[in-house]
């Protein structure tokens, strides 16, 4: 996304980003959560930041921070 490229799109990339961010976490036989979604958000939250990625991303800032509340929630 940085060097321009044209594939995957930045279209594909966060919708892809924004797919894996909201999974729900997945316990594993070691009482570890794969931490994925964490990464994808973190991500995201970096494109939002970034100065040249920033006027391309304002269409996806109102999923995003529905994607930042949902991850919050802790489960039952």
């Amino acid at each position: 996304m940085s060097a321009q490229a044209t594939v995957p799109s930045f279209e594909r990339v966060m919708a892809e980003l924004m797919t894996l961010a909201g999974e729900p976490p997945k316990s594993t036989n070691t009482d570890d959560i794969n931490v994925f979604q964490v990464h994808a958000l973190n991500c995201i939250k970096e494109i939002f930041k970034s100065t040249t990625l920033g006027k391309r991303s304002e269409k996806y800032i109102t999923q995003g921070l529905e994607l930042a509340v949902e991850s919050m929630k802790s489960p039952k």
